[in-house]
């Protein structure tokens, strides 16, 4: 009789190219229905109301609280501050649940006319992306964003050098726990005093331009941190309790599961950490990183069974 059988794969992967200290900020989005700004809690960053934004709506969970709901054409601006606009490793997140709209929808933005800074957005494709700056635009990319539900993003950039204000380090984007896509990417942080952070928007209407990228639906929970969060500092705020643990290793740089086993931070500390629903992973994270997926499977009934690699 099988009941539980516990299962590791390692993974390799190559490619041509490889491609916790405290919160700076978070709108917890509970204010009441007359509001005229959301509350920042931790640094007292309030995002000022701009247009018909609506507070007291359902929220992402029932820890959440309350949310608010965006039209299109109304935003929370927390004016212009440098410590919104962390110059090195950061996180951002949030939980969003889009109701409508089409082309791009940016929920969480700080940036310049110049293309610096950050924006996380859903795209004209109706995919999550998370964008960072240095004078052009590059991103990492998530799923399909789906109409009328609630979903957790988070974005983090992981600085590993910095040469004349612009970091070169890892972009990650995770949605509901589980890591999409991995790049290096280079960030310049915004640095304009007219450009205030969005939660909402993230267009370029206050320097004579007409984009405005707003958001449709609701949003929860944002949050901005001058350091890397991992889905586990975020237990509870997701359905994470079951599935398989993920670990991912940066720099394998060649094929072979030896590569991984013999890699100095296997297997106690992996770069990332994460759970997924079943084995088969995105197959565009990213290059040069080793997998080792475990966990327990419940077979249903007795028999013979047959597992594929």
């Amino acid at each position: 009789m099988i009941k539980n059988t516990f299962i590791a794969i390692l993974v390799s992967i190559f490619g041509t190219t490889f491609l916790n200290a405290e919160k700076i900020a978070h709108w917890y989005l509970n204010d009441s229905l007359s509001a005229s700004s959301a509350i920042d809690s931790t640094n007292g960053h309030n995002a000022n109301k701009v247009g018909a934004v609506v507070f007291e709506k359902d929220g992402a969970l029932t820890s959440t609280g309350t949310a608010a709901t965006f039209d299109g054409s109304s935003t929370l601006e927390a004016p212009y501050t440098t410590t919104l606009n962390p110059n090195g490793s950061f996180s951002v997140d949030a939980w969003v649940k889009p109701t409508g709209g089409s082309g791009t929808r940016s929920f969480v933005s700080s940036r310049s006319i110049e293309k610096n800074g950050f924006i996380v957005r859903i795209e004209s494709n109706n995919k999550f992306r998370f964008y960072l700056g240095d004078g052009e635009w590059r991103y990492v990319e998530g799923p399909t964003a789906v109409l009328n539900e609630w979903t957790h993003v988070l974005a983090t950039f992981e600085s590993q050098s910095v040469t004349d204000g612009i970091h070169t380090g890892i972009a990650k984007l995770f949605i509901n726990g589980q890591l999409f896509q991995f790049k290096t990417l280079t960030y310049k942080a915004n640095t304009s005093s007219v450009r205030p952070l969005r939660i909402g928007g993230g267009g370029d209407k206050d320097q004579g331009v007409a984009t405005v990228y707003n958001f449709i639906g609701d949003i929860d929970e944002v949050k901005i941190a001058n350091h890397i969060l991992q889905p586990v500092d975020l237990v509870g705020y997701f359905d994470n309790t079951s599935g398989l643990t993920r670990e991912i290793y940066y720099g394998i740089e060649s094929h072979g599961v030896h590569l991984i086993t013999s890699n100095a931070k296997y297997p106690w500390y992996p770069d990332v950490i994460d759970t997924i629903s079943d084995f088969d992973y995105p197959s565009h994270l990213g290059d040069n990183y080793g997998v080792r997926i475990r966990g327990f499977i419940t077979i249903p009934a007795d028999g013979d069974y047959t597992f594929y690699l």
